[in-house]
């Protein structure tokens, strides 16, 4: 008897996934671009309602991994992949499709109550190399420049380093944090303190700084700046995804690619990308 109602519930279970068959898709990655990628699933989910996404952002290092461990079917990174972690995939046999689907303005930040206001290109990478290690050598006060950078599992780790650093290295005195609240609650207490962060990730508690490509014109990173491509940072969102799983991600990558979802990005301090 307890056999017999054993095989019913089953049945019973199977026909009811059957009927609801409810598609889910599985995105990690970019702990910066969980903000868009927030906003992206919501308007995706109210749309179509028989459509499920599980997000998460663990950081884009970390949705690579979760790609390649089968646990995530698309992963979201703030970086291009690195050669090593192309090799991976390709030891395994896996071929990979890579779409660029936003860009954000990746900003410099301080302490509200420093009185620099901006910094050339160079003066960053400078300073983020350990080459620049006060603030009265960039018009500031007397005092020691301290360097919080996020870990190196996190996208805006290499991301900041390929725009800003020019080959050099972060300086060994740079103070490593593992999430963009512990930058941000570190650079609102510490008034020697500099570091980046993505503009959608910026909040009151820390000023941002005009930025000069050529010595001569500063921009700030504001949304009218970045609107219409005056600021001159950017870094890209991609989606890495398994060739063979194409039609699996199509729906949601179609979305985000068409007219609504470029106006979501748009209306959420990012451009898209092409």
């Amino acid at each position: 008897m307890k056999r017999l109602l054993l095989v019913i519930a089953l049945a019973i279970s199977s026909l009811s996934f059957s009927q609801n068959n409810t598609p889910i898709l599985t995105i990690r990655g970019s702990e910066s671009g969980l903000r868009i990628m927030t906003k992206l699933r919501e308007a995706y989910g109210n749309k179509y309602k028989d459509r499920m996404i599980d997000l998460a952002g663990f950081g884009s290092t970390m949705g690579i991994v979760y790609l390649k461990d089968n646990q995530a079917d698309i992963a979201v990174t703030s970086r291009k992949m690195t050669d090593e972690e192309l090799a991976e995939f390709q030891q395994e046999n896996v071929e990979l499709t890579e779409v660029h689907f936003a860009k954000e303005a990746f900003t410099v930040v301080v302490n509200k109550s420093n009185p620099v206001t901006k910094l050339t290109k160079k003066q960053v990478g400078n300073i983020f190399a350990g080459y620049i290690t006060n603030w009265k050598d960039v018009g500031g006060a007397n005092a020691p420049i301290r360097v919080f950078i996020r870990s190196n599992t996190s996208g805006c780790y290499l991301g900041f380093k390929e725009l800003f650093l020019d080959n050099m290295n972060y300086t060994s005195r740079a103070l490593m944090l593992g999430t963009n609240a512990q930058l941000k609650g570190q650079i609102a207490k510490d008034k020697s303190a500099i570091s980046y962060l993505g503009f959608g990730s910026v909040d009151k508690n820390v000023k941002m700084l005009k930025i000069s490509i050529d010595d001569i014109n500063y921009f700030s990173p504001t949304a009218e700046n970045i609107a219409n491509l005056t600021y001159p940072i950017y870094r890209t969102y991609h989606f890495y995804f398994r060739t063979k799983d194409k039609e699996k991600v199509k729906h949601f990558i179609e979305f985000v690619k068409s007219d609504e979802g470029k106006n979501i990005i748009l209306r959420n301090d990012h451009l898209p990308a092409d």
